[in-house]
């Protein structure tokens, strides 16, 4: 499995694929399965914009950048969130 890292994480992680970014949700893949199912994690579902995933080196967490008032066009409203990725808990990292 290729792994990219840069000082700011990594792309891929043991076990999962790139984050899939789509507008307003990301989610995980699985890079392969033990059995003939595939468990897919959304982890995002909202109608603002969440952008640029990265998973943590130690594959625990993963930040990305959330347009909080939904217009990708003021760059105010832009804040870096985090995802614990075994609690599920989504927490705001700057104000």
């Amino acid at each position: 499995m290729k792994k990219e890292d840069s000082m700011y994480g990594s792309r891929i992680s043991i076990g999962i694929l790139p984050l899939m970014l789509s507008i307003s949700m990301i989610t995980i893949l699985p890079v392969e399965s033990d059995s003939d199912s595939w468990t897919i994690t959304r982890l995002t579902n909202n109608s603002v914009y969440d952008v640029d995933p990265y998973i943590s080196p130690d594959g625990s967490k993963v930040v990305f950048i959330e347009d909080l008032d939904g217009n990708p066009y003021t760059e105010s409203d832009w804040e870096i969130m985090l995802i614990d990725l075994n609690t599920m808990e989504m927490k705001r990292v700057t104000n």
